[in-house]
């Protein structure tokens, strides 16, 4: 396995042949988020699968002084530049097996990369 390290301490060649990535809870700071989404990009490639599942983070804006959530799309964006193709689930398809207070705040997404298509 891989040792309890950072994300931009961790090089995709450690996890080559891997076919399934599993994360939860791994995205709140933004150099964490960035260094997890260039991970990411590395490792999925077609035939991985990934899931991830989050509460997303809320914070006051002093900005619009409103609550909002900016990492969780964030990471999403850089994603998506990547060329990867996100799914979101639908939450309540997942078992609850206690009372969550903040269940509209939980996401799982499917992180997937398609084939690359060739000229022939």
């Amino acid at each position: 396995g891989v040792p309890n390290r950072r994300f931009s301490e961790i090089s995709a060649e450690e996890l080559l042949g891997i076919d399934v990535i599993i994360a939860s809870d791994v995205v709140y700071d933004p150099r964490l988020t960035d260094a997890l989404a260039k991970l990411l990009d590395q490792l999925i490639s077609p035939g991985v699968t990934t899931l991830i599942s989050v509460e997303k983070r809320v914070y006051f804006s002093e900005k619009t002084l409103k609550e909002e959530v900016y990492e969780w799309p964030r990471f999403l964006d850089l994603l998506t530049i990547s060329g990867l193709k996100i799914q979101n689930e639908d939450m309540a398809m997942v078992p609850q097996f206690s009372e969550y207070q903040r269940l509209e705040r939980l996401a799982l997404v499917t992180v997937t990369r398609s084939q690359v298509e060739t000229d022939t």
